[in-house]
């Protein structure tokens, strides 16, 4: 049986250090791989700076010639998050991020989502970008909390 190369580019980043690490430093861990559908979970930090994780689902068909498609999904049935359970800042406005795009996660990476956030170049998929540089894009957007939270100690500290 022939394997879909970009099943095996996936099982090859799923297989990599840098995806273990990812896991031993609780940034992320697999739920499940079933090409072409990668669920997965990635902690965050909440407004009150509690930790929480939040379950995606990435859609990988043609991946990596292709960027990935990715959801924002409920944690324990098999349909997108509701708005009033997406993450929020540390003011408890919605993460611009998280927002119900289309159902879709609003990142310039994204499948979707990226033919119209072109300001930020650098997070434009492409050729140097794979699941990991996803991962770690969706990590640090759920702990904004967190580093605001570090810059508001700071400007207290400094006063």
């Amino acid at each position: 049986m022939i394997q879909d190369p970009a099943s095996i580019s996936v099982k090859e980043v799923l297989a990599s250090p840098a995806f273990e690490v990812g896991i031993l430093r609780g940034q992320w861990k697999l739920e499940t791989f079933n090409f072409p559908v990668l669920m997965i979970w990635v902690n965050g930090t909440e407004p009150d700076l509690t930790r929480k994780w939040y379950r995606f689902k990435l859609e990988l068909s043609n991946y990596p010639n292709q960027n990935p498609a990715c959801f924002l999904w409920h944690p324990t049935e098999d349909r997108s998050m509701p708005d009033e359970d997406r993450p929020k800042l540390r003011n408890r406005s919605p993460n611009d991020s998280f927002k119900n795009y289309h159902f879709v996660v609003y990142r310039p990476w994204e499948r979707t989502a990226a033919s119209h956030l072109n300001k930020t170049p650098w997070l434009n998929w492409g050729p140097d970008k794979d699941l990991i540089f996803v991962l770690k894009d969706l990590y640090e957007r759920l702990n904004a909390n967190a580093l605001v939270s570090v810059f508001d100690e700071g400007a207290q500290n400094s006063l």
